[in-house]
């Protein structure tokens, strides 16, 4: 099995490690892939999927771009390791859970999971506008593999950069598209996660992927 965590906005692969060990010890033979952004402008320069700031056709473009990556990834590890799309669960925190949610909702065949950490998911992403309707003809369309996909977001009541509400409506976007979206307020956390909130990732996982042992962890 295969897990992809992608990180936050200025953060890095490596940055993620401790919640990967922390994931990994209930994933028996499980692989967990810690790719790096490149290097973008978006409040200050440094590693991002999209630039927050842009217009949506720029973080259309590099939303794709980041969606190019993690296929790359998953080719990579099919070729390598046999792991196919069933086995596979899209993880990232914050801007990194908005690129994963991109990708995860453009396939043609469903993943075994997708987990959100701090993450909204908004109109952009699923390509709508504010009301609702489809935002352009230009946006890569949602594919096939969002029906029925598993998803676990994961959120603090706290949160003043992305707040509760505007992330609760976010699933409640990726149930109108399909998704089993389970939706976990974690009172006293701000934009950050808690053991309460690592255990409930943990726990989630190891139902998508099987529990017991542990994985590895590879940037």
């Amino acid at each position: 099995a295969l897990v992809v965590l992608l990180h936050g906005l200025f953060q890095s692969g490596p940055q993620l490690r401790r919640l990967a060990r922390e994931l990994a010890g209930a994933l028996p033979g499980c692989r967990l892939l810690l790719p790096t952004a490149p290097t973008r402008v978006s409040w200050g320069v440094g590693p991002a999927w999209f630039n927050y700031l842009a217009s949506d056709a720029e973080k259309m473009q590099e939303l794709e771009q980041a969606k190019a990556e993690v296929l790359e990834l998953l080719s990579w590890q099919s070729q390598e390791a046999g792991i196919g799309p069933d086995r596979v669960v899209l993880a990232g925190f914050s801007m990194g859970g908005a690129a994963a949610a991109w990708t995860a909702l453009r396939l043609p065949c469903r993943l075994a999971g997708l987990l959100l950490l701090g993450t909204e998911v908004t109109g952009s992403v699923v390509g709508e506008t504010e009301d609702g309707r489809q935002a352009s003809d230009e946006f890569p369309p949602i594919g096939a593999g969002t029906e029925g996909l598993a998803v676990l977001q994961l959120h603090g009541a706290a949160d003043a950069l992305v707040p509760v509400a505007a992330a609760a409506a976010g699933a409640v976007r990726l149930r109108r598209f399909g998704c089993e979206a389970t939706f976990e307020e974690h009172v006293g956390v701000g934009h950050s996660l808690s053991e309460p909130m690592v255990a409930s990732a943990r726990s989630w996982l190891a139902e998508r992927l099987g529990g017991g042992g542990g994985g590895s962890i590879r940037r």
